[in-house]
């Protein structure tokens, strides 16, 4: 669980554009995804475990357009959220929510997108974020 809560922070918070118009291979992101890293502000946090079966959280994108965030605790599975999803050139969106796709391939994708987040209860702190992530189906 300890992993699954960045990249549900990030959709929550804030959006991100870009003017870059490379385009994805779409059939690249339907697959299950799990966290490996993330950069903040070029400090990169690696925290590839490797996916442990029946512990492991990760995000599902599906053929039909279907986004589920899957929390994952002693083989038991609970469905966080559950959505739809578009892509359009490099950008993914789902719930009014888009962001940038940086890389995406067969055995990895990084998205990059933009957290506000308080260190005081009233200064935000606004930063870009690159989180990388492994398809569960190479383990």
């Amino acid at each position: 669980m300890k992993k699954f809560l960045p990249l549900s922070l990030l959709f929550l918070l804030a959006a991100c554009s870009s003017d870059d118009d490379a385009t994805v291979n779409p059939a690249y992101i339907v697959n299950k995804w799990y966290i490996t890293g993330t950069t903040f502000s070029q400090d990169n946090t690696n925290y590839d475990e490797g996916y442990i079966p029946c512990e492991t959280d990760y995000y599902e994108f599906s053929a039909d357009y279907k986004f589920r965030e899957i929390g994952v605790s002693q083989c038991s599975e609970t469905v966080y959220s559950e959505s739809e999803y578009s892509i359009n050139g490099n950008q993914v969106t789902r719930n009014n929510y888009s962001t940038e796709i940086v890389a995406l391939s067969k055995n990895q994708m990084k998205i990059k997108e933009q957290v506000r987040y308080f260190v005081t209860p009233v200064d935000p702190v606004i930063e870009t974020v690159i989180v990388t992530y492994k398809p569960v189906s190479l383990q």
